[in-house]
């Protein structure tokens, strides 16, 4: 029996878990200030795109009558963040190799690495589109799945007695989500 080869195998397929500090976030959090600072004009054209693509989903969601999807999709698009800051991963690789920074480069860098970023846009997409249903079905729980005019939804959902049970139990069952996106990715 070869339980030497086996353990081998397995000690090689697990991957290595890093420890981070937890002053780490504000590194990184500076370290991207000094990017956006370097590459205004990029950075800033680049967030313009996505928050335009943003709202572009959420008035496309109202146009259509399902008002009821633009909280759990407004909140599922963080879920798709990593993918989208792909092309400000770039921008802060260009600084530090010292290339030039252009919006063009850093929408081309999809393209240079599109198995990866497909693979991981896929897998982050499930969970966006798992939120969304789990979303509704909380949604359906508490409200009991009727269907809410467009013009008291606001009131009827977070002014309603039902409301706090609502927002914790969503908040929590997203949080969960999230976690899990974060993790993986």
């Amino acid at each position: 029996m070869q339980t030497g080869n086996a353990e081998q195998a397995v000690a090689t397929l697990t991957p290595e878990i890093r420890v981070v500090e937890m002053d780490r976030p504000w590194t990184w959090l500076a370290a991207g200030w000094r990017d956006f600072m370097s590459a205004p004009l990029v950075s800033l054209s680049y967030g313009f795109l996505f928050s335009v693509a943003g709202y572009v989903v959420i008035y496309g969601l109202y146009a259509i009558d399902m008002f009821y999807l633009i909280l759990p999709v407004a909140a599922g698009f963080t879920l798709v963040g990593p993918v989208a800051a792909v092309g400000l991963y770039d921008v802060s690789r260009r600084l530090e190799s010292g290339q030039p920074v252009t919006l063009g480069a850093a929408l081309r860098s999809f393209v240079s690495h599109a198995g990866t970023i497909s693979a991981m846009g896929l897998v982050l997409m499930l969970f966006l589109l798992a939120w969304i249903r789990i979303a509704l079905l909380i949604f359906a729980l508490f409200f009991g799945g009727g269907v809410i005019a467009r013009g008291n939804f606001i009131e009827a959902v977070f002014f309603a007695p039902e409301s706090l049970p609502f927002v914790v139990v969503g908040t929590l069952v997203g949080a969960a989500l999230a976690a899990a996106a974060f993790t993986i990715s």
